[in-house]
């Protein structure tokens, strides 16, 4: 992916940004995450939630329990910087 963007003229810190989320995507969310960089962890919870919608609701409660996981954690970090 950063070869593509690369070639489309995009620089290499959006190029960074991008892959890290493509990279992350279906890695579990941590702590040490959430404490080093809320506002990228908020934006790669958004996209793991969206890439969880488009899976067979069926096959994806453990999915959902984690991202509710995810965002109790998030929220309870938003309040403590508040």
């Amino acid at each position: 992916s950063f070869n593509i963007l690369k070639r489309l003229g995009f620089d290499d810190q959006y190029i960074n940004k991008i892959c890290f989320y493509i990279k992350n995507h279906d890695n579990p969310i941590n702590e040490r995450l959430i404490i080093d960089d809320y506002e990228k962890t908020l934006n790669l919870y958004k996209i793991q939630q969206a890439d969880a919608l488009t899976h067979n609701p069926n096959k994806s409660e453990n999915r959902k329990e984690y991202l509710k996981d995810v965002l109790e954690k998030l929220i309870n970090s938003s309040k403590t910087k508040i």
